[in-house]
């Protein structure tokens, strides 16, 4: 079937019945160049990991599309990009409902409902963006759901990255099974924001381990060059 084939969508966005977006997940670091392990770095969470761009009916939250197993520090457009002519095909006459993730999306063609950026929005504007925001939780939803099944799904994922992709299409299409008898609710949102604080937290305090590491090496440094033993203990004045 085609995106088309879901046509209207939900309101108020009758033209875009399919939601884009990408799923974070952390993983151990790779093994090799400095410059291969920067590729799975992710800014936001601070952590190595994992991105899985997803295609996800807004109405029911099901994955059409995917994408798995990319790195973690490629933008969400790069990834969409990588795999427009497939989602082309699939969309026919219809949009997708993207965030600012994917801002440029529209460049070549009217492709994606976005949000309006700006300071200075109008009423009709903020208005546009509480409704875009409200219907893109169902893939949020999913996430939370597949997490909640799948701990593999959640965890920071230690084994081989070349088998990362199977996995995670095995346990998409279980949560898409499971949807047909168990639809999608508020409380698997939460739980994705849970599990999303939880990684985001984790790549806080390694950050701060990294930082204070790297103060104390410094300092070391810095005693060293003043000819101060940094592991011998100060003498006692008097």
């Amino acid at each position: 079937g085609r995106a088309s084939d879901l046509l209207p969508g939900v309101h108020p966005f009758p033209d875009a019945p399919v939601i884009i977006d990408c799923m974070f997940q952390p993983c151990t670091k790779p093994s090799g160049s400095t410059l291969t392990a920067s590729k799975f770095y992710s800014e936001k969470h601070r952590l190595n990991g994992f991105k899985t761009e997803t295609v996800n009916c807004a109405s029911t939250g099901r994955v059409f599309l995917f994408n798995a197993g990319i790195p973690a520090a490629t933008h969400d457009l790069t990834i969409y990009r990588k795999n427009e002519e497939l989602c082309d095909e699939f969309l026919g006459d219809a949009k997708l409902l993207a965030d600012l993730g994917y801002e440029g999306i529209n460049d070549n063609k009217e492709r994606a409902v976005v949000p309006i950026k700006g300071s200075h929005r109008t009423a009709e504007e903020i208005k546009h963006n509480k409704a875009l925001a409200s219907v893109r939780v169902t893939v949020e939803r999913f996430y939370g759901r597949m997490k909640l099944l799948f701990r593999i799904m959640r965890d920071q994922y230690r084994g081989d990255r070349e088998n990362y992709p199977v996995i995670a299409s095995i346990c998409i299409a279980l949560t898409n099974f499971h949807l047909l008898k168990h639809p999608l609710t508020d409380a698997d949102r939460k739980l994705f924001c849970l599990f999303d604080e939880l990684d985001t937290g984790k790549g806080a305090a390694q950050e701060n381990r990294r930082l204070d590491v790297a103060r104390r090496s410094r300092e070391k440094r810095r005693k060293l060059a003043d000819g101060v033993n940094p592991s011998k203990p100060a003498e006692e004045s008097g």
